[in-house]
């Protein structure tokens, strides 16, 4: 008897329905991705954090045992009075104590070097060539940490080392007195801190050792020229070691994130599909409703007019 009336009921209902199933649907999906990408990236950033702590507890230890190389009553005579003797075997113990250091170098004021077993050291004049190097030596600083692929000493691995991997020097002054003795320079190579320090569980995170807006090349990054910046397809977080003058970059791939906010895409937008449906069958039971008792009113009516 109404059946204009049903559909308007009808349609009225189920759009006023399905508007607030959209905006649900549009509010849920952008706060689920704003905090599955916040979740990722405060991970990230925590988990870079550690990575440069890591790092620079690294450099921490080098330090510390090179500290303590001045101390040696030996090396500080042979560095004021030459005698001629060697140190290789002491430095090849100091390289395997605690913390791994791939070769040390000591270099007298007088010309003598004294080195580990497993480099060629280069000349102290070929060291001054490094600007900072250089400053460092004509400074009153006592410790110095140089990051540099050029002025490299020839370090044995079976092979000889490239230049172009790099080294970070962890570099002393020996003082008698007041004066200079001599410089320490202990090296360790990037490729260790890759190795000890930055986790390798996941192959789709792409570490970087940066300094000067260079990074020093390993197997992981080898394809990349420059640092990575953030897109759509990776994070990337950096987080300083400390105050020695470089950071961990890491670049993580993004695809993990989007799997999650996909799968939570799929689960609102089922959700939805039940809701409009449950709308669905809602808006015609309340149509239906409203104009069945208007038809028993009507059939009322009807029949007390015939009674007349």
């Amino acid at each position: 008897m109404f059946p204009k009336l049903y559909r308007k009921i009808f349609y009225t209902l189920f759009f006023v329905c399905l508007v607030l199933v959209f905006a649900i649907d549009v509010t849920a999906i952008t706060v689920v991705h704003k905090s599955t990408k916040e979740y990722y990236t405060a991970m990230g950033e925590q988990k870079t954090q550690q990575i440069a702590k890591s790092c620079a507890v690294y450099v921490d230890s080098v330090l510390t045992t090179v500290s303590a190389l001045p101390q040696s009553e030996i090396l500080l005579g042979e560095l004021v009075a030459p005698s001629g003797a060697s140190f290789t075997a002491m430095l090849d113990g100091i390289c395997n104590y605690a913390r791994q250091i791939d070769a040390i170098t000591v270099y007298a004021v007088n010309g003598n070097v004294y080195s580990s077993s497993r480099i060629d050291p280069i000349p102290f004049s070929a060291l001054m060539q490094n600007a900072e190097i250089a400053d460092f030596v004509r400074s009153d600083r006592e410790f110095f940490l140089s990051l540099r692929t050029e002025q490299i000493s020839n370090i044995y691995h079976n092979a000889v080392y490239p230049a172009e991997l790099g080294v970070l020097s962890c570099v002393q002054k020996v003082y008698d007195s007041e004066s200079v003795v001599g410089y320490i320079f202990a090296d360790v190579l990037p490729g260790r801190l890759y190795e000890e320090a930055i986790p390798t569980a996941d192959a789709k995170n792409v570490p970087f050792l940066v300094y000067g807006g260079k990074f020093f090349p390993c197997e992981r990054n080898a394809s990349f020229t420059q640092v990575p910046v953030p897109d759509r397809e990776n994070f990337v977080f950096c987080a300083e070691c400390g105050a020695y003058g470089f950071s961990v970059v890491i670049s993580e791939s993004a695809e993990s994130c989007r799997a999650d906010m996909l799968s939570m895409d799929l689960i609102t937008v089922f959700g939805s599909l039940v809701a409009l449906a449950i709308a669905y069958f809602a808006s015609r039971y309340t149509a239906r409703s409203v104009t069945a008792r208007l038809d028993k009113f009507l059939q009322k009516m009807d029949e007390e007019i015939y009674r007349f």
